[in-house]
């Protein structure tokens, strides 16, 4: 008897651990134009801290009003948008829901060269001068053992190569109160089953 209670307490709690799973890949919420492309992304995780992001291969400073000066940054540091960057990877660059975003790194709006996109995040200016901008870039590759974050300076009004893209960022909008979805319903499922699991075992 006591078996069979121990065998449903670990198959409740692997129900659970699932159950969070689903929760946290629903909380990424994407934006896809008709070809499937990602035009922007909502719910990326940076320190504790929820993003937005959008792409386009714009000129940044059509996109950053100008482009021309820090306060027109999102991120205003190499640290903050390298955090950026690798949240991209980690979090946005991934096979979701049988989309595979990381190899197929055209998948994501203005990336229309070959082999690997950069998807740059401009923090600063790089010389006024030269009307050239700080990023750093996530570089997603159609073979992720290549997929990189690193730094590169571009012109504030020089149109982009088809193998870069800009991501724009901004504090994630909240969004209307929803029904809560079916993994969390199978989340306090769970910790009942648990739960009565628990009960039966101590007597």
């Amino acid at each position: 008897m006591r078996r069979n209670t121990f065998k449903m307490g670990v198959g409740s709690i692997i129900f659970c651990l699932l159950a969070l799973i689903n929760i946290a890949q629903a909380s990424l919420i994407l934006d896809l134009d008709s070809d499937g492309k990602i035009l922007s992304a909502s719910g990326i995780e940076i320190n504790g801290t929820l993003y937005d992001v959008a792409f386009s291969r714009e000129k940044c400073a059509t996109l950053l009003d100008g482009c021309n000066e820090n306060s027109d940054f999102f991120f205003t540091s190499e640290s903050a948008a390298n955090a950026a960057s690798f949240a991209l990877l980690a979090q946005l660059f991934q096979v979701i829901e049988s989309v595979d975003y990381d190899s197929g790194y055209k998948l994501t709006n203005g990336c229309i060269g070959t082999n690997y996109c950069r998807v740059m995040t401009p923090y600063a200016m790089y010389n006024d001068t030269t009307h050239t901008v700080s990023t750093v870039y996530a570089s997603n590759h159609q073979y992720n053992q290549y997929d990189v974050v690193d730094t590169l300076a571009v012109g504030n009004n020089a149109t982009i190569a088809g193998r870069s893209t800009f991501a724009i960022w901004s504090l994630q909008q909240p969004t209307p109160s929803v029904p809560a979805p079916a993994s969390g319903l199978l989340f306090v499922i769970g910790l009942l089953m648990t739960g009565l699991a628990s009960c039966k075992y101590s007597a």
